[in-house]
C-alpha cells in the first residue's frame, strides 16, 4: 500500500513538472501587421462648394396693363431688344369702342356746360330786372358748377381710355434679352399676367442655394470664387449680395445671389460654382472609422509606443462625423501614433510589425507634429 502511494505522488509531481516545462516552451505571438497614421489636426478652414446658374441681376416679367387677346408676338427667346421697341401686341377692338363712348360722354358734358351756362346768364339778366328770385339764380349757378365737374369727370375717363388704347402694345422699357415667353398668340391674359421675361444683361448673377448648416458663414459682400461648368478655363471674383430672411419651406435651402459684374463670356442661365473658404469653429483630430474599436461601451483606439513596437488601447470622446471620419474631442493628441486597420486582433501590449522605413518616417512626421 505505501508503495503505490509512493508510486503515485511521484506520478503526479512528474506530471506536473511536465506540465509547467510544455508552459514554457510556449512562444509568444507574432507580431501583428497593422496599418497606422500619424494624429494631425485637420487644417482651420473648410471649403464650400454649391452649384448654381448665371441669371440678370434685374429680370422683368412684362405684361400688358389691360386685358385683352394677344393677336401679334414680336420678338422670340433669346432676341436682344431696345427700349420702346413693341414686343406684342393685344386686340384693340373693345379700346377702341371704349374710347368712342369716352369722346361721346365729353361731348354731351361740353353741350350740357353751354346749356347749364345759357342759362346761367338769362337768370342774371332777369334777377338783374327783378323778375326772378335769388333762388333761381342759385340753381342756375349750381347747374354751372354740375356741368363743369361732369365735363372734367368726361375728359379724364377719356384720357384714361386713351391710355388703354396705347397700352394694347407691350414694350420693351430697357435693353435686355428676351429669355421667356409665358403667354402666345390667341391666348386672352388679363391684366398685368406675365407674358414675356426681359432680362437685363448690364449686370449677371449667380443664383445658389445655400443648406441651412451653411447658410451663417455668408456674409453680404463677402468674397468667393466662381468657376464655370461650360469653361473651366473662366474664373472669376464674385461678392455676396444678397442672402434670403428665410429658407424655402420645400427645400429648406437659403436663396444667395452672387455678383459677378458684366462678364461676356458667360451666357445667362449657364452653370456656375461658387467655393468659399470659412473657418472651422473648433479644430479637433480626425481618425477613420476603421481606427475605432471598444471596450465595454466605450470607444478607443489604438495608441503605437514607437520605442518598442507595442499598442496599448485608450479611450477617447468622440464629436462630431466629418468627411473623414470622425472629430475625437479627447483622449488623443497631435503628433501621437494610432492604428487605423487591423485594430481587431490587437490585445493589450502587443507587438506590432512595421516596415523600418515606414516606423523610420512615422517616427519623423510624429516629432514635426509635437
Amino acid at each position: 500500500m505505501s508503495y503505490r502511494i509512493v508510486t503515485t505522488l511521484s506520478t503526479i509531481a512528474l506530471l506536473g513538472l511536465a506540465a509547467c516545462q510544455k508552459q514554457a516552451e510556449v512562444t509568444p505571438d507574432p507580431p501583428r501587421p497593422v496599418k497606422v497614421a500619424v494624429v494631425s489636426l485637420p487644417s482651420d478652414t473648410r471649403e464650400i462648394v454649391l452649384s448654381g446658374s448665371v441669371k440678370a441681376r434685374v429680370e422683368s416679367n412684362l405684361g400688358f396693363r389691360v386685358a385683352g387677346k394677344i393677336v401679334e408676338r414680336k420678338v422670340d427667346i433669346g432676341q436682344r431688344v431696345k427700349p420702346g421697341e413693341v414686343l406684342a401686341r393685344i386686340d384693340t377692338i373693345d379700346l377702341k369702342l371704349g374710347l368712342q363712348t369716352a369722346n361721346a360722354s365729353v361731348d354731351g358734358a361740353k353741350a350740357r356746360l353751354r346749356v347749364a351756362q345759357d342759362e346761367l346768364a338769362r337768370n342774371q339778366t332777369l334777377f338783374g330786372r327783378g323778375y326772378v328770385a335769388q333762388s333761381a339764380l342759385d340753381r342756375a349757378s349750381l347747374e354751372v358748377d354740375q356741368a363743369n365737374a361732369a365735363l372734367n369727370q368726361a375728359m379724364a375717363a377719356r384720357e384714361q381710355s386713351i391710355n388703354q388704347t396705347n397700352y394694347a402694345e407691350l414694350t420693351a422699357d430697357t435693353v435686355g434679352i428676351i429669355t421667356a415667353i409665358n403667354a402666345d398668340i390667341g391666348q386672352v391674359v388679363t391684366a398685368g399676367s406675365p407674358v414675356i421675361t426681359l432680362s437685363r444683361e448690364d449686370e449677371k448673377e449667380v443664383a445658389v442655394s445655400v443648406p441651412e448648416q451653411d447658410i451663417r458663414s455668408f456674409q453680404n459682400n463677402m468674397a468667393v470664387n466662381v468657376s464655370y461648368w461650360a469653361d473651366p478655363s473662366i474664373a472669376t471674383q464674385g461678392k455676396v449680395r444678397e442672402i434670403a430672411g428665410a429658407a424655402d419651406p420645400a427645400s429648406r435651402t437659403f436663396a444667395v445671389r452672387v455678383s459677378i459684374g458684366n462678364e461676356q463670356r458667360i451666357l445667362l442661365g449657364q452653370t456656375a460654382s461658387i467655393s468659399v473658404n470659412v473657418p472651422l469653429v473648433r479644430s479637433a483630430p480626425v481618425v477613420p472609422l476603421s481606427a475605432l474599436g471598444k471596450r465595454g461601451d466605450q470607444p478607443i483606439v489604438w495608441i503605437v509606443n514607437p520605442d518598442d513596437e507595442t499598442v496599448n488601447s485608450r479611450i477617447v470622446e468622440i464629436g462630431l462625423p466629418s468627411p473623414d471620419g470622425l472629430r475625437i474631442e479627447k483622449g488623443i493628441a497631435p503628433g501621437e501614433i494610432i492604428v487605423i486597420a487591423g485594430i481587431q486582433f490587437l490585445t493589450e501590449g502587443q507587438k506590432i510589425k512595421l516596415p523600418a522605413s515606414k516606423l523610420a518616417a512615422l517616427n519623423d512626421l510624429s516629432g514635426a507634429q509635437h
